[in-house]
């Protein structure tokens, strides 16, 4: 009977210890789902900012180009082949229109960060 009472007291000790694993198991997969939502939180807002960031780098280099090419137009309203260099006329190819290296010589810095102060030298 002593050996009975034991091997319920081992029974149930084996148990609670099974059912304390199995919580500890649920609540360590529960944290590690809410750190794949909080990353993909995270990644979502980044790519939206990035997307915002690059449409106001869009509209800055267009606003540039349409700045670059009226003052070409205002210094000499005959020369339409640079104009036309400045807007992707006849550049043979320079990925569309806008194209300003053809009139800043390249200088304008490879990405817009933010825009200020960076590369805009004309040459």
């Amino acid at each position: 009977q002593k050996e009975l009472a034991k091997a319920k007291a081992r029974m149930k000790k084996h148990l609670k210890l099974q059912e304390w694993l199995k919580e500890k198991e649920e609540r360590e997969l529960a944290a590690l789902q809410e750190e794949e939502e909080e990353a993909a939180a995270i990644e979502a807002e980044r790519l939206k900012k990035e997307k915002k960031r690059q449409a106001r780098a869009r509209k800055a280099k267009k606003k540039l180009t349409n700045y670059y090419k009226e003052l070409m137009d205002a210094a000499d309203p005959g020369a339409d082949a640079l104009a036309s260099v400045a807007s992707g006329g006849m550049s043979g190819g320079g990925g569309g229109g806008g194209d300003i290296s053809a009139i800043t010589g390249g200088s304008m810095g490879s990405g817009f960060d933010d825009g200020v102060g960076e590369g805009y030298e004309v040459g």
